[in-house]
């Protein structure tokens, strides 16, 4: 009877360091969120420089290339896989063209 205490005491004893050493994880965890240290999300005008690529001398140099026009190159034989990226330019909102000798998208 008395060992059976002792290993009820040992087993509820080893549930309590772990479900103390969780909720220290889980609290860690927390104030690593809050603390900004998640991976940084690019602005509106990286996203946009992630899909314009090449060097331009007019507005003519640039196009819109890949396999959803999703990307403003002055290499008009791009090609990009065929996926639809939430982050890739609005063509009703952005024009593709020469700004500062680099293909971009503006506005």
């Amino acid at each position: 009877m008395k060992d059976n205490l002792l290993n009820f005491v040992s087993v509820v004893a080893a549930l309590l360091i772990i479900a103390i050493c969780a909720s220290l994880f889980s609290k860690f965890i927390n104030e690593q969120k809050d603390a900004g240290l998640r991976a940084p999300q690019p602005s509106p005008q990286q996203a946009l420089d992630k899909y314009s690529f090449g060097e331009c001398e007019t507005e003519a140099d640039c196009a819109p290339t890949g396999c959803s026009n999703e990307v403003c190159s002055s290499d008009k034989t791009l090609v990009t896989t065929c996926e639809l990226k939430p982050d890739a330019p609005d063509t009703g909102i952005f024009t593709c063209g020469c700004v500062d000798q680099k293909c971009a998208w503006y506005k």
